[in-house]
């Protein structure tokens, strides 16, 4: 717990912040595996049409999401592809 997952990364000498760093991680895995039990047991018994529709607003609302912290830069770039 008290290493880094990246090898690039240099690690403090008693590896207090990797610690922290690896214990959010672990919450926010605990966290999503939650989230997606929940989701799974929302998800039976609904045809699959509707599920395929919550499916692609939530990617809409990923993709808005990247694109609001994209440069304008980036921006631009995209645009022009």
């Amino acid at each position: 717990m008290s290493a880094s997952w990246d090898p690039d990364v240099k690690g403090s000498f008693f590896g207090f912040d990797e610690f922290k760093t690896n214990l959010g991680n672990i919450k926010d895995g605990l966290k999503r595996t939650r989230e997606n039990a929940i989701l799974r047991e929302r998800m039976v018994g609904l045809p699959e049409a509707e599920i395929e529709e919550a499916i692609n607003e939530l990617n809409k609302k990923e993709q808005k999401a990247s694109e609001s912290k994209m440069t304008m830069e980036e921006k631009l770039s995209k645009n022009l592809e």
